[in-house]
């Protein structure tokens, strides 16, 4: 342990500097804390650039090749062997993890959390009342979002709000037209013959659109008596 601790310094570009290497036993797997002073001792400050992705990219390569184990998210942390303020940490985590999927809307989201006993407070930017963060507190401890878990901050907790609402908006139900119904002026088809009414219902068949047959619509105009000429005087 104390090799891998001394290569994990070196390959962060941790050296000439003061440091400590604990050994922790609050955890069933065998594990360290590493604590180191930034300011060298030649009075130049340690670089923490994009020491999150160096951190990880060393740690996973050191794992890899000595077939150490790697530990998973929070939801696989024993929570019974958890001491204060970690162990109200996690259950303000699980609470958040829990009712965060059931909710569209950033207030009903927070009355939900708070309904477990948890108070929920906005951290405005300055005197602005744009709001930059969110604070967590159950009991004696308190905690911001991003402390709790990176998922957890006021812009992570907004997008996944907005991720539950349907990518698609269901689209209005189309009314299916009626079928128009051709009235025939009874005057005028009054004393049709019986060959009418076969007409009509053919051509009913097709008065459900637009597009009558020219066929059809000729021969039905055919079929219509012409009225006769008046007798001359």
């Amino acid at each position: 342990m104390r090799q891998i601790a001394l290569e994990y310094l070196e390959r962060m570009g941790i050296h000439d500097t003061q440091f400590l290497i604990v050994r922790h036993h609050d955890r069933e797997h065998p594990h360290c804390h590493i604590v180191f002073n930034r300011v060298s001792n030649s009075g130049k400050t340690v670089s923490d650039s994009n020491e999150r992705f160096r951190s990880q990219r060393v740690c996973r390569d050191i794992t890899e090749r000595e077939g150490l184990y790697i530990a998973p998210g929070k939801e696989e942390v024993k929570r019974n062997r958890l001491r204060e303020p970690d162990r109200t940490r996690y259950r303000i985590f699980d609470i958040i993890k829990a009712e965060l999927p059931r909710h569209t809307d950033f207030n009903s989201f927070i009355a939900a959390v708070e309904s477990h006993g948890v108070e929920c407070t906005l951290i405005n930017n300055g005197s602005t009342n744009k709001v930059q963060g969110i604070r967590f507190k159950m009991g004696k401890y308190a905690f911001n979002g991003s402390k709790i878990d990176k998922s957890c901050s006021y812009s992570k907790l907004i997008r996944a709000l907005e991720a539950n609402k349907p990518k698609i908006k269901p689209q209005p139900e189309r009314k299916k037209p009626i079928p128009q119904q051709f009235h025939a002026p009874q005057q005028e088809y009054r004393d049709e013959s019986q060959d009418f009414s076969l007409g009509l219902n053919l051509f009913q068949l097709h008065s459900s659109g637009d597009n009558v047959p020219i066929t059809e619509t000729t021969w039905f105009k055919s079929r219509r008596r012409k009225p006769k000429k008046g007798r001359s005087v």
